[in-house]
Parts: C-alpha cells; structure tokens; sequence
C-alpha cells in the first residue's frame, strides 16, 4: 500500500521511488502523455503517465481511467521545472514520474461535483458521502477533530475526568419535546433519549468524581434550524465545590483552548474587552466581572439594553429608555404608557442613516411590516433633517408634540442630521422583543457588524417564566439554584415567583449562545420547594425524579456545571453559516435524513414485537 500521503514528499525526496493511492481528481491527455490529478485526504499531487518510460501493458492501463476512480500508483518523484510549477498547490513544485498503476475501485460519474456551491442542499445531504470530497469540508470535519482534541487536553490540565453518560434514560422535564426509542424487551414502554445528562452529571458530583466532562450526545424534537439540529453534540461539564466564578474560570480556559486550536491565520480577532466595558458603561450597564477578559452583564440589563438574552455587542446600538421624552407631553397614548410601570417605551436611534442608499422610505416601511409581524401595532419615527439651513424633526409624531417636546428628543438623544430615531411601545415583554429584533434588522441594513468576536457572559436569569397557558415552568431546567438574596426575598413574601432570580450564566458570541450553566440545587428540601412551583405532585416526583431525589439525601456537595453546544461553537469558530456545515451527517433542516430516507415506519411485525399499532 501507500509509503507517503500526497502533501509528505519533500523535495529532497526526488528521484525516490514511493507509492501513492487516492481518487483521481482528474484527467488529462496531453498528445498520449497522461497528467492525472490524484487526491487524498492531504492534498493534491500530479502524476505523470509517459508512454516513452512505460511498458506497454501499463501504458494501456491509462486508456480507461475515470474522474473519482480509486488507485494505487508507484513512482518516482521528480522536480515539475522552472515555468511549470503550480503555486496554488502545497505540492505545485513536484509531479511523479509512474511506473505502475492499480486500479482498486471504479466510479459511477457522479451527481454532481464536490464543493459546488449551486448544487440544491438535499442532493447534497442525500449523497453527503461524495459532498464529503470537496477540500472545503474536509478541513472542516478535520478542524472539528482539532477542536475537540485540543478541549480534551485542557480539560486533563484541569484535573477533569471525562465519562461517558447513558443515553437511553427517563423521560423527565426539560425545555424542549423529547425524543422517544423503544424496544422488544419492553413492549410498550419508552426510553427517552436526553435533551442533555443533567441528572447523571449531577449524581457523579454525588457519587464523588468531583470534575467531570463528556462529549454527549443529546437530542431534541424540534425542526433543525441554522444553529439547531434535531441530534447534536455537547461538551458537557460540572465541578463539584464550585461557585459560578470558578466554572465560568474553566469555561473560559476551556473556549479560549478551542479557540487556539484554529490556525492562526484563520482565526477571526476578538473585540478589545476594554472597549467593551467602556461602551457597556456609557450606556449605563455597570458590571461586577472586570476581573474576567469577557464582560458580564445580567438577564435584566440584556434585555432592557438589547432586547436579548444572548446581545451581540459587535453593533454599537442599543434600546433607550424613551418614557422621561413623553411622560410630560399631550401625546397621550405615549404618556400613559410612559407612566406605567409595567409597560416600556423604548427608543433606537440608526446614526447617518436617513439617506436613499441606507433607510429609504420603502425600508422604513418594511422595517414597519417586520415589528408588526413580532407583535408590534406599528413604528413611529423621526427623521431629523436639515431643511434650508434649518435642523427640525420630521415624521408621523410631531403634529402630535410641541417645539420643547421635539427639541428635548434632539438634545437628549444627541441627534446629529441625517439620524432616525424609531419608537416602541407596549407591553414590556412585547416591546423588548420586536425592539430587539429591529436593532439586529437595522444593522443589517446598515451593515454594523464589525469583523471581529463579541464574547460576553449573561447572567442571572430569572428562575421562571409563564407558558402560554399561564403556568409557571423553569426557564433553564428544574435543577437551577436560585440566588440566596433572591430566595430569601422570595421566602419573605418581598417578590413574587417570576421575580426569583437563578444562580446561572450563558456565555454568547456574536449574538450566539454558545452554552449555558448554573449552581445547581444540592439541598432536597429546595429542590421539592422547586418542584412544588412548578406544580408537580407527589406522584409526578415520585414518577419522574424518585431516583433522583433519594440521590440528594446521601451527602451532595455544592456543585455547579456548564455546556457547550459543541456544534455552534464549531460553526462560529470556523465562521460557517450553520450548524449542518461542520456534522458529518446532518439531516435537513426538516429533520428528514436524505441519504438514509430516515425516520421510516417499521414492518408490521416490528410493530407487534413493540406492542404497537399504527392508527390512521
């Protein structure tokens, strides 16, 4: 077989004689003297078939040869010449003079070719095998690797133990619809596979290993979208005696080694943090984390600053308390609203941008049509124009404020001309999220993102959060420790539920969530007071959680965790646009699976094997 991979032969190597194997990249006959193009896992090389140097028996090998055919050849290397090398090549100097060619496999000619960007995704994913060729993904799967090599030695530095977790567990409660496997031994019955090993992680704190890792898989039922896959990969982690500062310590390590593990030509520079807390103090978050390179700020401050839990700081824009603007106006639909303290008026003010190639009247309009499909009634605006010599504010509003009013908006939003300021109105929670999503919108059309990585830590988050339906479930998972001030607070009859605020944190880049962690609950008694306000009886407990419940009443030290979603942090490293780009077999984004036409329905006989029937 093979003595050298294509891209390992040195020039000093020439006139040795070595032996090459790959697929045939392509094929070239020049006047009876063949170039082949041979491909391997490294790289590309050209070989060079010349009838006055082969016998004939071998020469006619040459006669058949195919595009993406599999072979072996031996040769001898020798220097390409001057005027002839191909600097686009890692092997561009060289070629091999052959000897002798096997051919070990034949090819179909196939559907398309690898890498081509205008191939429709499915074709891709239904024969992902052959998309698995092109250069492009290649590197990918294989800077994949480097990552998680790289993640695993800095977890050993830290002294973590990496252990494997089940994946055919109990169905329990979580944030996402679960996905079920069954089998002949227990008809009827169902695992659930997990959303993520929370309880496991948490009874190895318990069972003593104290630092534990994993790369689980877990797996949620939902549609795959640009960073979410129906099955995907965590690096999960949980540290027995630890406060948040110490995990979010190792967390950082952790992404930083991830980080480095990128060539360094290829690595996207990260936003000076100084510059970060400059900018999140000027408009008016004060964060407690200068001692981390990554700023910090809290859940509440995320949302009524950038309308996210997960803010991307490369855009230098935020939301604007407006309410002090129209609390003392006539305009009173704003008024009222700007003394209710449980609505918000919020303001962003699009710098320049009041010009035909940036906000036109026809993008503000769809700027309008967007908030409305979020749950807004409408946009009200202000342009601030220079008219003849004189700077006023125009838009829909200003019949409706006096001179002071619109002059109070200039000075205290610092307009300069050319700028427009938009407005929401509402329902808090309404208003943060179409405010939110207007300030993404916007820098797109503005194009305001910088270059560069934005990493930022968000903190304690609220313990819970009402369905649809008006019942209180937990916005992380049930296992989440409240903050001490905040239980205390709660206990006191000072806050109601919604106001309880968790020991967590998620760590975000570039408007991404990476992962999240939190303290967990070690103390059964606080963990049934959980369950109790998420309304769980006795016998659901007793159901979902005995096992681990008994566990926490054997000694459970304090202990707190993170995770990372192994596949967006892959993806946002290596600058892809989903997350499908960096799993060897994804499905689509239906979660269909093209190339094994998976899921499927079993045969009649598996089905009463399972004690199951298919109802029409």
């Amino acid at each position: 077989m093979r003595t050298h991979y294509t891209t390992d032969i040195q020039l000093a190597e020439f006139n040795t004689p070595i032996t090459l194997s790959g697929w045939i990249n392509n094929i070239r006959d020049h006047g009876g003297v063949y170039f082949i193009d041979l491909r391997d896992s490294k790289g590309l090389i050209q070989l060079v078939a010349n009838p006055t140097v082969l016998t004939t028996e071998v020469y006619e090998k040459f006669h058949s040869l195919r595009d993406e055919w599999v072979i072996e050849v031996s040769g001898i290397v020798r220097n390409r010449g001057e005027g002839l090398e191909n600097p686009k090549l890692k092997t561009g100097k060289i070629e091999i003079y052959l000897e002798d060619i096997t051919v070990l496999s034949k090819s179909k000619t196939l559907p398309f070719q690898p890498g081509d960007s205008e191939v429709n995704e499915d074709i891709k994913l239904k024969y992902r095998y052959l998309e698995m060729r092109s250069s492009e993904l290649q590197d990918t799967l294989h800077q994949r690797s480097k990552i998680a090599f790289k993640s695993r030695v800095m977890f050993d530095s830290l002294d973590y133990t990496e252990v494997e977790t089940p994946t055919l567990i109990k169905s329990s409660e979580g944030g996402a619809e679960e996905v079920y496997a069954t089998s002949k031994l227990f008809p009827t019955q169902f695992y659930s596979l997990p959303q993520s090993p929370q309880m496991y992680k948490q009874m190895l704190m318990i069972g003593g290993i104290e630092k534990y890792f994993s790369f689980a898989k877990c797996f949620r039922a939902e549609s795959s979208r640009s960073d979410r896959h129906v099955e995907f990969t965590q690096i999960d982690m949980e540290r027995a005696f630890a406060d948040r500062e110490m995990i979010m310590d190792d967390v950082s390590d952790i992404f930083f080694s991830t980080y480095m593990a990128i060539p360094e030509k290829q690595r996207i520079p990260f936003m000076n943090h100084k510059d970060t807390f400059k900018y999140l103090d000027s408009i008016g978050i004060s964060t407690s984390m200068e001692k981390f390179t990554t700023p910090g700020i809290t859940y509440h401050d995320a949302m009524e600053h950038f309308g996210s839990d997960k803010p991307d700081l490369r855009i230098k824009m935020s939301l604007i308390d407006a309410k002090q603007l129209f609390i003392d106006t006539d305009f009173s639909m704003f008024a009222n609203i700007a003394k209710d303290e449980k609505q918000s008026l919020k303001a962003i003010v699009a710098k320049d941008s009041d010009r035909p190639d940036k906000l036109s009247k026809r993008k503000i309009r769809d700027l309008e049509k967007f908030v409305i499909d979020h749950g807004a009634k409408g946009l009200a605006y202000f342009q601030y124009k220079d008219i003849d010599g004189e700077k006023e504010l125009k838009g829909p509003l200003t019949k409706m404020l006096s001179a002071a009013n619109l002059t109070k908006i200039i000075d205290v939003l610092q307009l300069d001309v050319g700028d427009i300021v938009f407005f929401g109105a509402g329902e808090t929670d309404i208003v943060l999220d179409y405010m939110g999503k207007l300030r993404l919108e916007i820098a797109k059309e503005l194009s305001l993102f910088s270059d560069d990585f934005a990493l930022l830590w968000v903190t304690d988050f609220p313990m819970f959060e009402k369905t649809s339906d008006g019942s209180i479930k937990s916005m992380h998972h049930p296992f989440t420790s409240p903050i001490d001030d905040s239980w205390l607070a709660y206990k006191a009859g000072e806050i109601d539920v919604l106001d309880i605020l968790s020991d967590s944190y998620d760590l975000v880049l570039n408007g991404v969530e990476l992962g999240g962690g939190s303290v967990r609950i070690h103390d059964q008694d606080l963990q049934y007071e959980i369950f109790d306000i998420l309304g769980l009886s006795e016998d659901e407990i007793k159901d979902k959680f005995s096992f681990f419940i008994e566990a926490l009443s054997y000694g459970t030290p304090p202990h707190a965790g993170f995770a990372f979603g192994f596949d967006r942090l892959v993806s946002l490293l290596l600058d892809k646009k989903t997350i499908r780009e960096v799993i060897a077999f994804p499905k689509a984004q239906s979660a269909l699976c093209p190339m094994t036409d998976s899921p499927n329905v079993p045969d009649l006989s598996q089905l009463k094997g399972l004690g199951l029937r298919i109802r029409s």
